[in-house]
């Protein structure tokens, strides 16, 4: 091993008792941290432009599914009941019916009993759809009971626990791929 070489896997010191930690790299690494930076910065933009259906609670609308999978229905709105998101105490889940039907004749849905108990501040999931086709569907929203009826729409997003996982995968990579690319040490070097 020379010198250089040496030199090169040793951290660099500024300061007396002052340590950085900054390893010179090769162009060609450097340019793959910024294509894996990049690629992983896409493939969130990407999840992020997956914008849900929103329509009005209460009513029959014509939507329209432009990719299979699996569709959560939540909730969002003037929430008066405070435990309206739970599912045990939750009066809302039991007064509020969601339904998806195919308008189309080629189009499929199986609705998922029980389906994913997701909730935050203003919204809670009613409803959770299997989608087999792209299409159009009527989406019904109704409430069983007038006493807990209140204003809100139904947002109806396709897999949100896949895309959270996804874009948390992609940011980590991102982030590491940025430090890399600056220099900073992400890899053990051999040796």
């Amino acid at each position: 091993m020379s010198n250089s070489q040496a030199l090169e896997k040793q951290p660099t010191t500024g300061a007396p008792g002052e340590r950085r930690y900054f390893y010179p790299i090769s162009l060609r690494r450097r340019l793959t941290y910024l294509f894996f930076c990049i690629s992983a910065l896409m493939v969130v933009l990407w999840i992020s432009l997956d914008r849900p259906i929103v329509r009005t609670a209460a009513g029959v609308h014509i939507i329209d599914i432009k990719q299979p999978g699996n569709y959560v229905a939540f909730f969002k709105g003037n929430i008066r009941d405070p435990f309206g998101w739970d599912t045990i105490r939750g009066r809302f889940r039991d007064a509020l019916v969601v339904e998806i039907e195919p308008y189309d004749s080629t189009a499929y849905v199986w609705k998922v009993v029980p389906f994913r108990d997701l909730s935050s501040f203003n919204s809670f999931s009613v409803a959770e759809f299997d989608v087999y086709h792209p299409g159009r569907y009527l989406l019904f929203s109704s409430w069983r009971s007038d006493v807990l009826k209140c204003d809100g729409t139904i947002t109806l997003e396709r897999n949100v626990v896949e895309k959270f996982f996804y874009r948390w995968g992609a940011g980590i990579v991102a982030g590491v791929s940025f430090l890399g690319f600056l220099g900073f040490p992400v890899s053990r070097r051999p040796g």
